[in-house]
Parts: structure tokens; sequence; C-alpha cells
């Protein structure tokens, strides 16, 4: 979802004209159009599409503070589709008339030389036969195909005239856009595998011993005591459910996740559950992709043949019996009363003190449930929490900070709103940029412009995107 908001139509765009120049240089392509007379046309097209590549790059960055830079986008991305599909036609045609017209020649060959075979020619004329033969076949094949060629090539020409006269509007939109051609593609510094993997390994969590700085977790002890708390708890729902659901809910990029992961790989939790099982919900889910993931992962059996929910509630009901679980469902969108009913099902043969933890961003999912249980709403990070967040991932709690980085560094904190995903995103980035020029770049970008509701962290996600190398976008 994320690369689809981020990217959008310029992903798209950039991958049909890598497609597209791939199939136009393909020799028979070439060959294709040469015969066809239609060299011209491609040739001019292949320009046009240059010309449009290097203008995204620029609409690219613009695309989110200027609606219509991003309507420009949509438009010129619907004309490329279109150049594809006709030139993937034409590929496909020209494939088709290679192989036929190997079949024919080799079969009208054949044929020939048994005839000849009887009477062959001087050694000196079997190249001027030859040349002969294949002439002839030729001038066969082309008389067969006769009107239908010529309607077909007319039928390119026109399409091929159709979408540039599209092409060609789109850029010269530029000017009224305030688009250029001449902007460099972003370079950014490559950080080697193990810059990679901690900078991954810290925006999840680091379990190491107790204490926020070992967590690289801060604001967020009292939360994490309160959850562990809930769920040492051998009391089941009241009302007679055996299971207790425990919500963790807060707007996106706030940390509901790294909590989650954080109680669900306490030590302590760890022993007082038999079963344990994360999934990881989307937002398309339906109850038998939900069921499905679940009795998977608790059973290890992947691609099973089960068809119905109702034999998943009967195995999973099964498997559970007797046993203390703690299921957590991470990233739930939406989960209707209806479908928690038949969902909870599965869960009767549990013994009393299981535990569902479910992370959602929708504050009504737990009334959904239909559950007393406390539901733990996350606050936005305070400015000392935000500044000890971004200084670990950056300074690794240095002390010494580089010149004028420290004041840089704190402006930048406050943009991301008390959000710890937005510092861990900026964090990554900037870590590999340690220079004032960088960081005030980052600082005046108008990407912090962005509003989105129930989520803040657009902008440094976007920001995050706009510095990746080409091949990560």
């Amino acid at each position: 979802m994320a690369a689809k908001l981020l990217g959008g139509p310029f992903l798209s765009l950039i991958s049909s004209l890598e497609q597209l120049f791939d199939w136009i240089a393909c020799g028979e392509v070439v060959e294709f159009v040469r015969e066809k007379k239609l060299e011209s046309e491609i040739n001019k097209l292949e320009i046009t599409l240059s010309s449009v590549g290097r203008i995204a790059y620029d609409a690219e960055k613009k695309q989110m503070t200027d609606k219509a830079v991003k309507q420009w986008l949509q438009d010129v991305n619907d004309a490329v589709n279109d150049a594809k599909g006709l030139v993937y036609e034409i590929h496909t045609e020209a494939l088709g008339e290679s192989e036929h017209r190997g079949r024919t020649i080799g079969a009208g060959t054949s044929r020939i030389l048994k005839i000849t075979s009887r009477h062959p020619p001087k050694r000196g004329l079997a190249t001027i036969y030859n040349r002969r033969i294949q002439e002839i076949l030729r001038i066969k094949s082309e008389s067969k195909s006769g009107s239908s060629g010529e309607k077909k090539q007319e039928h390119h020409h026109q399409r091929i005239l159709q979408i540039l006269n599209r092409l060609e509007f789109s850029v010269r939109q530029k000017d009224v856009l305030g688009l250029r051609e001449d902007v460099e593609v972003e370079k950014t510094t490559t950080t080697t595998s193990s810059e990679t993997t901690n900078t991954a390994t810290a925006a999840t969590m680091e379990v190491e011993e107790e204490g926020e700085e070992s967590y690289c977790i801060y604001g967020r002890d009292a939360d994490r005591r309160a959850v562990i708390k809930a769920l040492s708890s051998d009391d089941g729902e009241e009302g007679g459910d055996k299971v207790c659901v425990i919500s963790i809910e807060g707007v996106s990029g706030i940390g509901k996740t790294t909590l989650a992961q954080l109680v669900y790989g306490d030590i302590d939790t760890i022993k007082r559950f038999d079963i344990k099982a994360w999934i990881t919900v989307s937002n398309d889910y339906n109850l038998f992709t939900l069921l499905k993931a679940i009795y998977e992962t608790v059973t290890g059996l992947k691609n099973c043949r089960i068809q119905s929910i109702v034999e998943f509630q009967l195995k999973l009901e099964e498997f559970f019996r007797g046993k203390k679980i703690l299921l957590v469902l991470d990233n739930v969108w939406n989960m209707t009363f209806p479908v928690w009913y038949l969902f909870k099902r599965s869960f009767e043969s549990v013994v009393s003190g299981s535990k569902i933890v479910v992370t959602t961003k929708d504050k009504y999912i737990a009334s959904n449930f239909g559950t007393s249980a406390p539901t733990h709403c996350l606050q936005l990070l305070s400015e000392k929490d935000c500044w000890r967040l971004f200084s670990r991932h950056v300074f690794n709690n240095n002390k010494v900070k580089p010149h004028g980085l420290d004041k840089i560094g704190r402006q930048i904190v406050k943009k991301c709103n008390g959000l710890p995903l937005a510092i861990k995103l900026l964090a990554g980035l900037l870590r590999t940029e340690m220079n004032t020029t960088s960081w005030n770049n980052v600082l005046k970008n108008e990407a912090w412009g962005l509003s989105r509701e129930h989520c803040n962290v657009l902008g440094a996600l976007w920001l995050s995107y706009c510095y990746l190398p080409p091949h990560l976008k």
C-alpha cells in the first residue's frame, strides 16, 4: 500500500517505458517495422517516450504537492500504457510472421529441392537458384496476405499517430506545469549491508535486557508493563469467554506493532502460553484466509487443502483443546461483530487465560469484539523521547555531535510530531548523510506540507522514498 501511495503512476510509468524500449529494440520488431514502412513513426515515438521519461523524474518530486502534476503523471501513464499495448501487438505480430516465414520457406524449399534434385543446377548457378527461390516464396506469401496486410499497416499507422499526439501534448504541458527534462536522478549514499541490517533491526526492536535503553524504544515503558500485566492474568472474559482480547490502538506510525513485538518476545510471557502465533492481517482479509493463516502458523502445515470455514473452525478447536494460547492479530483494519462472533468459535476449547492481542488504528475495533478488557491507546512521544530515539539511531548516543547537526536535527525531530516511525525513517536516511547541506535539504523539503487524515507520518515516508536509488523505488 505504501508503494502504491508513494510511487503511484511514476513507478508504473518507468516500468512501462523500460518494457517498451526493450520491445522496440527487438530484432524481429526492427525488421517488421522496416518491412511495414513504419520506421519514421516508431523512431518519433521512441524519441517522444524518452522525453516523457526525463520529465517524469521531475514530476515525481512535485506530484505530492501539486495536484496538476499528479494528474499529468496519471494522464501520461495512460498514454504510455496505450503505446505499450500497441508495441506489444506489433511485437507479437512480428514474432508470428518470423515463425510463419521460416515454416513457409522451409516447406517450399523442400518441394523445389525435390524437383531440382532430378536436374541439379550447375555449381555456379546454385546461389542464383537459392536467391530466386526465396524471392518467389516471399512474393507468394505476400500475395496471400494482400489487402489484410495493408489494412493492418494502416491500422498501426493511425494508432501510432494518435498516441504520438497525446504524448506530444503532454510534453508541451511541461512548461505550463513548471516541469523540466534536465533534472538529474537523485544520487544517494550507498549503505553497506551491515548498515542496512543494523537499521532494519533497530526499526523493529532490540530485546536484550530490561529497560527502555536496551529495547531501543522510548516513552513506552509504562505501556509495556501494562500490556504484560494484562497478559499475565489468568482471568477470562466477562460473560464466560475463555479468551481475553487486548487492544493496542493509535494512529499510523505511533508504534503499535513495535509494542506488540516487545511483549510477544518477553521471556516471562513466553513461558505462560502453550501456543503462540503472530498473524499480520491484510486490509483485504476475509474470515477464510484469516483462519487458514492461523491454522498453517500453529500447525506448521503449509498449503493445506481445507476448503471451508467450518472445517477450519473444527480443526483449530481440536488443536487448541486444553491449551493456553497467545495470538497476535497485527494491523487489523476492520472486523465487524458478526465476523468476530464466527471467528472466536475456533477458540472455545482453549484454557482460560488465553489472550488475543489486536493492534489497530480503529478505535471502534474493541467495541466490535464486545470486550471489557482495557484498551491501550498509545500517545505521541514527548519531545525529549523523540530526540533520544533520533540520537540513538543517528549518533549511536554519542554525546559529541558533528558540528551544526545537533540544532538541525532537533528541528527535524519536531516536524515528526511525536511519531516514532517517522523519526526512525529519517534517522535511517540521515545517518548516511552526515553533513549540514543534506540535513537542511530534509528540514526545508516541501514534503513536510503533506497532510493525510490519520497519517501524519506521510511526509517522512515520502522523504525516505525520494532519497532511495531508482532501482529500489
